[in-house]
């Protein structure tokens, strides 16, 4: 018994090493699976005590659009100019009016899309090859335990849909600093970038992040083509956004409008603002957020405050560096959304991936160095 433990242990740890394609595959489906039946129990309850109850009214906003367009054949339905969803999530808008006509126009399917999505997190997790399996399987319990995730994946919003798109931008760019033969991934990372902000406009936060992270990694590497195929991705992809917006400049008019004083970009006063994710650090309800945010903040402090060092040896290898693009992907995040109109406390939901990331990378980081 002892010795087939043993065999069992040892198996383990060269499956977590030597992770085949079929392997990461396999793990992939049955660990999605998992995550979509547990996040799926009680899909239609209550709302949960831990997210600001006047989110869950926003539920019929972004769902408007999909019906409208699948009961009246328009995005309007004569009554009101209520626009929120078409102009401001068009390709949740899509994806929503898909799932409609292939299951049913309810909240179940709604909200069944973002668990969806929240479950694709998870697959691209899974299917990559940047982290370890124990790693992985970290990576996993943190971000599904989390109540905050929970009660935003089983929300009909688009949120979850936009983080799906932030994390896979961002690990296509890990993926393809870890192997120069993989060039392409650079052209998709920019694509997704651009799903972000077709997904909901909210996203040009995400991508001013994006497009700083490019430029840190060209000032590092010097690799111009690397740089420039994912900006061509981003705007290839980008494209088919500016031309709805265009067709449809009067509705974005009246949505931009709407808005209010929400619509400028910086604050009258400044920097002394009310920061809302440090804000949701100290006075939040939700217990699992502020310890994933901790240790994500403690664990890319680690990573970025011997900087000057650990760059030294990226400009040797540039596989090292990233463990460095979700520590700095957090502190962009943290002065954008300082310097933008957008300090809405669902704005903190971008915070999760990237501060779950961090801790699971300085696992990596010192499992890899111990190796070498």
């Amino acid at each position: 018994m002892r010795y087939w433990i043993q065999e069992s242990i040892i198996t383990i740890k060269n499956m977590s090493n030597n992770q085949s394609l079929f392997l990461r595959f396999g793990f992939a489906i049955t660990f999605s699976y998992l995550v979509y039946s547990f996040l799926s129990i009680d899909l239609l309850g209550d709302p949960s005590i831990f997210k600001r109850w006047g989110d869950f009214g926003d539920e019929g906003y972004w769902v408007s659009g999909a019906k409208n367009f699948l009961y009246y054949g328009s995005f309007s339905n004569g009554v009101d100019d209520l626009n929120q969803a078409e102009i401001g999530a068009p390709l949740y808008t899509l994806f929503l009016y898909i799932s409609f006509i292939l299951f049913d126009d309810s909240l179940q399917i709604a909200r069944s899309l973002s668990v969806f999505f929240a479950c694709l997190v998870v697959f691209s997790v899974f299917l990559s090859s940047i982290l370890s399996l124990k790693n992985k399987f970290i990576f996993t319990l943190l971000f599904v335990t989390s109540s905050t995730v929970i009660s935003n994946s089983q929300w009909g919003t688009p949120q979850s849909m936009q983080i799906f798109f932030e994390f896979l931008a961002m690990l296509t760019l890990c993926i393809a600093l870890t192997d120069n033969k993989k060039s392409l991934l650079y052209f998709f990372s920019g694509a997704f970038a651009a799903c972000v902000i077709s997904t909901k406009l909210s996203g040009y936060i995400f991508v001013g992040c994006y497009f700083a992270v490019l430029l840190l990694i060209y000032m590092i590497t010097r690799k111009f083509k690397s740089i420039a195929a994912a900006c061509a991705g981003f705007f290839i992809f980008l494209t088919p956004l500016a031309i709805y917006l265009l067709i449809n400049s009067a509705e974005l008019m009246i949505f931009l409008s709407g808005l209010g004083k929400h619509g400028a970009l910086l604050y009258d006063n400044f920097p002394f603002i009310e920061f809302r994710p440090l804000f949701f650090l100290v006075f939040s309800y939700d217990t699992a957020l502020k310890i994933i945010l901790t240790f994500g903040i403690l664990s890319g402090l680690y990573l970025l405050l011997p900087i000057r060092g650990k760059l030294a040896k990226v400009t040797q290898s540039q596989k090292n560096l990233k463990y460095f693009l979700f520590p700095v992907l957090m502190v962009l995040l943290y002065i954008f959304l300082t310097i933008t109109a957008d300090t809405a406390d669902r704005s903190v939901y971008s915070f999760i991936l990237p501060a779950i990331m961090c801790f699971v990378m300085l696992i990596a980081y010192e499992e890899d160095s111990k190796v070498k």
